[in-house]
Parts: structure tokens; C-alpha cells; sequence
């Protein structure tokens, strides 16, 4: 397990670039509009090229048939979080169709990929392969975010934007690095190139969440106070407690646990106001929720690691 001091600086560190991103805006560095650039060149380029290499470097064909099931316990994880919503929506002290549907979607997706990659790069203890699996794992979360997580907002998306979000450079680029390392023709590749995939990928994760702190400028509403503790309860405690239930009684290997138990830990998505205001949400109370439960996750996640470690 990450010892607590690891998941707390990785979370101090995520609201550290977030904090760097709020200053960029508040000091007009930066507009909506080129907050919309950068995020699609870290998403369609600097996010594949890290997904590439890692899956290039650390993949290794012979776990094929224990990694098969982690892309539908990844999937299957973010079924469970929309179930419980749809149950609970009816407990929110606001019942607006946009709000309930916002708390769906926040339910349903998690921070499944940037607070993830910060804890497992700091892990020591993880063996070299941890972010190539991570990255297949998430195979299951991408196709759970652009159908559920689209879903819930009131499904705005048609079946083309969706397939053409299933075929983004993200997923294609995993495929690619995939076939290339089955087919053990990756040391062919010059070096100078998979050193430049290294480089431009090392870039995605700071660049986004720097872009992610500056949209959340403003975001807490004190009037969603009571809607925002019954959220953040649910998000950070109940549904980890269902997931790591359901985690627990497959056939997994003790570092896919741990992988998935990390997901199943996470606060909510840090882009569900953006897929709120694209998709039909409440994009106030989505950032909101996002602001409020990475805070909470301070906290949260390193005592629930402490809790399993101890309870074995």
C-alpha cells in the first residue's frame, strides 16, 4: 500500500499545479479561450504520447490474461457509482432535473486518470509495469466516461461524437503501443523518438491540471453546502466501500488490486464541468463537487489506505 505521507503529497501536489492554474487566470495570462487550446493539445497529443511510451516501455505481453479483466472492472466500477446515484438522487436538497443529473454523473465518474498517475508515479514500492497496466485499466474507464458518464447528463452526445471520443488519439495510441510491444518491434523504434514521446509526455499531466485550477476559479456556491457534504460522503466513503468490495472478490494479482483499489479511492472527475456544460448538467455544482471532494480527499484517501493496510 502508498504510505500516507505518498498520497498526501500527491494530492498536495495536484493542488499545487491547481493553485498555479487559478493564479494564470486571476492574473490574465491566460483566457477561456486558450484554456480551450492547451486542454485539447495535452488531451490529443501530450496525453497519448505519455500513454505510448509507458505502455512501450513497461507493457508486458505475458500478463494478457490477467489484464483482460482489468478494462471491465474499470468499466463495471463506474456502472456500480451510477446505480448508487440514480438511487440517491432523490436525498439532494435540490431537485432541478440538471442538478440531479449533475450529481449522477459525479457519482458515476471518478478522477480516473490525473491524481492516479501523481500517487502511482510516487509509489517506490509498485513494480516498473504499474502505469502501462494503469493505462489498460483505464481502457474500461475512457469507454465508461464517454457513454455513462454522457449518459447521465442527459445523453447530449449522438452515437458519432461518442465513437469518434472511443477512437481519440488516447485510445488509439494505447492500441498502437500495444501491438508494438506484442509484436517486439519496439526496439526498431529510433531512440531519439521514444525519447521525444517521453519528454512531450511528461508534460500532459502538469499542463492539464494547471488548466483544471484555473476553470475552477470561483466555483464553491455556499448555497449547495448540504447537497456537497451528502455528495462528497457518498463519493469518498460509500461508493469506495462498494468498489473495493467488488474489487476484493475477483481473481486479481496483489498489484492489480492495488491499481484498481487506487481508482476506486479517487475523488470526482476534475472535468465533469466541462462535461456539464457540454452535456446538459449543472456546471455551478460540478465544480463544486470537484472542488470540495479533491479537499476532502486529503483527508479520505490516505486513512483508507491506513485502514487496509491494517486490516489486511
Amino acid at each position: 500500500m502508498p504510505s500516507a505521507a505518498i498520497i498526501f503529497s500527491s494530492i498536495a501536489e495536484l493542488f499545487g499545479l491547481f493553485a498555479l492554474g487559478w493564479f494564470i487566470r486571476r492574473r490574465g495570462y491566460a483566457g477561456t479561450e486558450d484554456l480551450g487550446k492547451w486542454g485539447r493539445i495535452c488531451t490529443e497529443l501530450f496525453y497519448p504520447l505519455l500513454i505510448f511510451h509507458s505502455i512501450l516501455t513497461g507493457f508486458d505481453p505475458g500478463r494478457v490474461r490477467q489484464l483482460w479483466i482489468m478494462p471491465a472492472l474499470a468499466f463495471g466500477l463506474m456502472a456500480a457509482g451510477m446505480g448508487c446515484g440514480l438511487l440517491l438522487r432523490f436525498a439532494l436538497q435540490r431537485q432541478d432535473p440538471a442538478h440531479r443529473r449533475t450529481f449522477v454523473h459525479c457519482c458515476t465518474i471518478n478522477n480516473f486518470v490525473y491524481l492516479p498517475i501523481f500517487i502511482i508515479q510516487n509509489s517506490p514500492g509498485l513494480p516498473g509495469s504499474a502505469l502501462a497496466d494503469f493505462f489498460v485499466f483505464n481502457l474500461g474507464s475512457t469507454i465508461g466516461f464517454w457513454t455513462l458518464g454522457v449518459l447521465t447528463l442527459g445523453g447530449g452526445a449522438g452515437w458519432r461524437t461518442t465513437v469518434k471520443h472511443l477512437l481519440s488519439p488516447a485510445i488509439l495510441s494505447m492500441f498502437a503501443a500495444v501491438a508494438i510491444a506484442w509484436s517486439g518491434t519496439g526496439h526498431y523504434l529510433p531512440g531519439p523518438l521514444v525519447g521525444a514521446c517521453r519528454d512531450a509526455g511528461s508534460i500532459a499531466v502538469p499542463l492539464v491540471l494547471v488548466i483544471i485550477g484555473a476553470s475552477l476559479q470561483g466555483s464553491f456556491q455556499r448555497h449547495q453546502t448540504r447537497d456537497l457534504i451528502f455528495f462528497t460522503l457518498l463519493r469518498l466513503i460509500g461508493l469506495p466501500f462498494i468498489y473495493i468490495l467488488l474489487i476484493r472478490a475477483l481473481p486479481l494479482p496483489p498489484d492489480l488490486e492495488l491499481l484498481a483499489t487506487i481508482v476506486a479511492l479517487m475523488p470526482t472527475s476534475a472535468v465533469s464541468p466541462m462535461m456539464a456544460r457540454l452535456y446538459g448538467g449543472d456546471p455551478a455544482f460540478a465544480a463544486s463537487a470537484t472542488l470540495v471532494s479533491h479537499l476532502a480527499s486529503l483527508v479520505t484517501v490516505p486513512l483508507a489506505f491506513w485502514w487496509l493496510g491494517h486490516a489486511g
